[in-house]
């Protein structure tokens, strides 16, 4: 038996008329399967971001060099 995971925000908004603060809860039930996939999806995307940082920041090489300097690394050893 698998029980749900209980993910809540408050966001506090202002009433306009009265000028008093309200609070808005939401609750947003998930399975524990669908949130393991969602934290999956969004290391995921954390990766890909971290990425295009490296690509954005010249701090990649080329294919063709890093295969190179790999099949010399295997020969020597």
């Amino acid at each position: 038996m698998s029980f749900p995971s209980i993910r809540c925000c408050a966001n506090s908004c202002q009433h306009r008329q009265e000028n008093t603060n309200l609070t808005v809860v939401k609750a947003d039930l998930q399975d524990v399967a669908s949130f393991e996939e969602t934290l999956e999806t969004l290391a995921l995307l954390k990766i890909l971001a971290l990425g295009t940082q490296d690509v954005a920041a010249v701090k990649v090489k080329p294919v063709a060099e890093v295969a190179a300097r790999l099949r010399a690394k295997r020969a020597t050893v």
